[in-house]
């Protein structure tokens, strides 16, 4: 998509592996599972939450936006 940043994208926090996607990559994020995707520190729950955010005021002029995507770890 025109005008939206690139991606620098963690697939798993314990390591320091970062790949950098195009924007249109993050509709293959896997939303609505178990996962829960943050995008520079907020919790994303679908491509569309995605675009909006990216275009946001505080967003819309960054080259990247710094993703993670972790597993819900659920227990006491």
């Amino acid at each position: 998509m025109p005008g939206l940043p690139k991606l620098k994208v963690k697939k798993n926090a314990w390591e320091d592996k970062v790949e950098i996607v195009d924007f249109e990559q993050a509709k293959t994020f896997p939303f609505d599972q178990e996962i829960v995707i943050s995008v520079e520190g907020e919790q994303i729950c679908s491509y569309d939450h995605l675009v909006q955010f990216a275009a946001s005021e505080g967003q819309k002029n960054k080259e990247y936006l710094e993703v993670m995507i972790l597993p819900m770890i659920l227990g006491g």
